[in-house]
Order: structure tokens, then sequence, then C-alpha cells
């Protein structure tokens, strides 16, 4: 076990056998566990929303819902949907969790086929950054990440820009009529974002929105795309506003590959607080734990 304080306001325990990792996000009261070494059979959904999201939160019930908190793919040539039904521990190095997930896994067929995400996650005060690597066996596909599930007792959805960056935040109550907001960022690799609404799927209202992020990959061959998805999900407590500084967290991406798009090299990322966080997944191959 390994306990510490990386960050100012962020409290966070490493269980590495289990694959346990959890942060106390201290000034939102909000606790987010993220899992690994998950294998579930192909087409459990059930399964996967039980074990295989990308994290979990105190603050926001799990949805039942394949998009909220996990990547699904999307073959657009037939329209066949794929989800990450394995999760690969590769560790932690410099305060990033190193994770690999792989679409409809199995043991018979090798895993230069199988279309996967490579994922790269920390805690900051108020969330999760992510900055993840998708490698798309087929082409054309939609790959979409989904926020988390969001009680819809009468929300207003903002929409917010900055230097490219683009923000969907939600803000409402939850059934007790505490206020909650939820903030979906996107800075590099996705084509759009929206809200989609759910009924029946939330453990805290009847009705409840997702913050949808989608990406987009037409052509096997050609000009360079974008090689990494970069996000953050956050939370805030209260009715006062996300300041820019708190929502647009990301203030510099720096990409060492010559396209500065992320297929290759290490990625560095300058946050509004001050800090920088390198993001570098060479060397993670040959740590794959299930």
């Amino acid at each position: 076990m390994k306990a510490g304080n990386p960050y100012e306001n962020v409290q966070t325990v490493s269980l590495s056998a289990p694959a346990l990792f959890v942060s106390n996000h201290l000034k939102t009261g909000e606790t987010i566990l993220r899992t690994g070494k998950i294998f579930k059979a192909p087409g459990d959904e059930h399964g996967m929303w039980n074990y295989g999201k990308l994290a979990y939160s105190t603050r926001f019930p799990w949805e039942a819902d394949s998009r909220s908190q996990q990547y699904m793919l999307t073959d657009d040539s037939n329209g066949t949907k794929s989800f990450a039904n394995v999760t690969f521990l590769q560790g932690e190095r410099d305060g990033v969790l190193y994770r690999r997930q792989f679409f409809d896994y199995d043991c018979h067929k090798e895993m230069h086929w199988i279309s996967a995400v490579s994922l790269a996650d920390f805690p900051v005060e108020k969330g999760i950054v992510r900055v993840d690597k998708p490698r798309f066996v087929r082409r054309p596909a939609t790959l979409t990440l989904g926020s988390f599930g969001f009680p819809d007792n009468g929300t207003t959805v903002e929409r917010r820009e900055q230097d490219g960056a683009v923000a969907i935040v939600l803000k409402g109550k939850d059934h007790t009529g505490k206020h909650r907001q939820l903030a979906f960022v996107t800075w590099f690799g996705f084509n759009s974002l929206e809200t989609v609404k759910n009924t029946g799927k939330n453990p805290d209202s009847a009705d409840s929105v997702l913050v949808l992020a989608t990406c987009k990959r037409a052509k096997h061959y050609g000009a360079y795309a974008p090689g990494v998805l970069i996000s953050a999900n956050l939370s805030k407590e209260g009715d006062e506003p996300f300041t820019d500084d708190e929502l647009f967290i990301i203030k510099d991406i720096a990409f060492e590959d010559d396209e500065k798009l992320g297929n290759y090299g290490d990625i560095t990322l300058a946050l509004s607080d001050g800090t920088k966080r390198r993001i570098s997944f060479e060397g993670m191959e040959g740590s794959l734990l299930l």
C-alpha cells in the first residue's frame, strides 16, 4: 500500500495488488475510485458497469449506461458496438495511473488485432484529468466517452470555451435538494461534446443527464490524426460557478512528436495551479497485469 499527498488538496491511496486507486478530494468532499485488473465476458454490460468503469464517484452514483465513464466503440461500416470488457493495470509513475482497456477482448485473439485504448489519468483538486491513447483496428469508427450520470431534477446546461477547449457544465440538485455541479471538459482529440438524457438509469433520480464526448476516425491511412484524447471530469459543491482556472485547468499542452498530435513521444501538461504533469506511455507496455 502506498499513501501520500502529492497535491495540496487531494489525498491518495494506491493498492497495487488488487488494483484499487483512491483519491479523496478534500475541498469538494468527493472520493473517486479507479480500478484495474478487470476481466468480464464480451457483452457482459452489467459486469462492466459494476467493475469496469474508468472511475467511480461518491458524489455521483454510477449510471446504468455503457457510455457513462466508459469508452464505447462503434464500427461505422456496420453499426456494431464494442465495449471495453478487460482492463489491464500498467502501474503508477510520477502521480499518473496507467491502464489499458481492450474492446471485446478474447483470449483466442492476438492483442494487436483487438481495438484498445491506453489510459493515463491523474487526480486534481476537483476531479480527474485524462490523457488516453486509442488504437483503432478498423475504420471508419466512432469512440464515445461519457461523464458521470447527473441527477436531472431541473438541470441547467452551460457551454463554455477557452483557447480551443470546450466545457459543458451541468448545474442542478439531487433528490435531497442539495446543489450539484458537474463539468466535462475536452482539450484535444474529440470532435464534439453534447448532452444526452436518460430515464431509469440513475439511482438518485428517475431522469439523468450525461455529457458525451465523441471522437471520429474515418480512414486507415492518410493525414495524421490526433493520437490522444485529453479531457477532464470535474465537480463542485454549491451554486457558485466554476472559475476559468477551475474549469480550464490545462493551460498548455506540449507534444514531443513532430506533428504535435501526440502519436508518439511524451506529453506535458501545464496546469492552472502552476504544476506540470508528464504523460509517458514509454516502457509501460511490459507491465500489463491482470
